[in-house]
């Protein structure tokens, strides 16, 4: 069965629409329950699209949509230690020096999806040609 990690602010395993998780991390806090629901969204919209999958939470954001750029790539390289097939890593910078630290940790993982881009300008890790570049939606 194929492993999906989301690596977001966590996943809240009693939503309907979630299912069942197979397990996860949090690099945040205690657990790897989500407090503001954009993981549980986008681990929602996976499971809509493929519900045969084990689906792993991986917590980097707690009670808001920041992030220590160390937390995000722990947690790629959890995920590349832990085999997970897909990860979903929703969030991207334009700083030029986190790229540089994403750089190795995003050639770890096997399949990595993340934004493209971030205010107009290509998004790390989203942008480096081994990853799966996700274009915002026009209609939004």
């Amino acid at each position: 069965m194929l492993k999906v990690a989301v690596i977001d602010s966590g996943v809240n395993a009693g939503h309907s629409h979630v299912g069942t998780v197979a397990g996860g991390i949090s690099f945040v806090s205690e657990t790897w329950t989500d407090l503001i629901g954009h993981g549980t969204a986008a681990a929602a919209a996976i499971r809509d699209h493929e519900s045969r999958i084990e689906l792993y939470a991986v917590k980097i954001f707690d009670r808001s949509f920041a992030a220590r750029i160390e937390d995000v790539v722990k947690a790629l390289e959890w995920c590349a230690q832990t085999e997970m097939d897909v990860v979903n890593l929703s969030l991207g910078t334009a700083k030029a020096i986190h790229g540089e630290v994403l750089r190795e940790a995003s050639r770890k993982v096997n399949v990595l999806v993340a934004p493209y881009e971030f205010v107009g300008l290509p998004a790390h890790p989203g942008s480096f040609a081994w990853v799966f570049g996700l274009l915002p939606d026009p209609g939004w």
